[in-house]
């Protein structure tokens, strides 16, 4: 099994043609977003195009990342949040935990080192 993995898209469209080109290129079985796909706006153009990637996308919510990004996510078939969830393919387990640890400024998701 092909992983493409990737993190801080941050919604940038350069990005995301980045990350078809090169899923068209290398033709990867699954594509893992490591958080941040989006820049804490328009997160739902963001979620469309991922969800139009040929293959299943895996993701957990960064730092920069609404709680609608997860909501939008549930509502496709393409796309999985595997935030403390399991996603099963081809005899391979993925299970995920986003979020950041404590940082200086403001964010979404942030975990206290006891609490991970």
């Amino acid at each position: 099994m092909l992983l493409y993995a990737v993190a801080d898209i941050h919604g940038k469209k350069e990005n995301l043609l980045k990350i078809r080109k090169n899923i068209e290129q290398y033709r990867p079985d699954i594509l893992i977003i490591a958080g941040d796909i989006t820049n804490y706006f328009f997160p739902k153009d963001t979620v469309e195009y991922v969800k139009n990637l040929s293959i299943p996308v895996l993701t957990v919510r960064g730092n920069s990342d609404f709680p609608i990004v997860e909501r939008l996510i549930s509502e496709t078939e393409t796309v999985y949040s595997i935030h403390k969830e399991a996603y099963f393919e081809e005899g391979f387990h993925f299970i995920g935990l986003g979020g950041a640890l404590l940082l200086p400024f403001r964010t979404k998701v942030c975990f206290r080192e006891a609490s991970r």
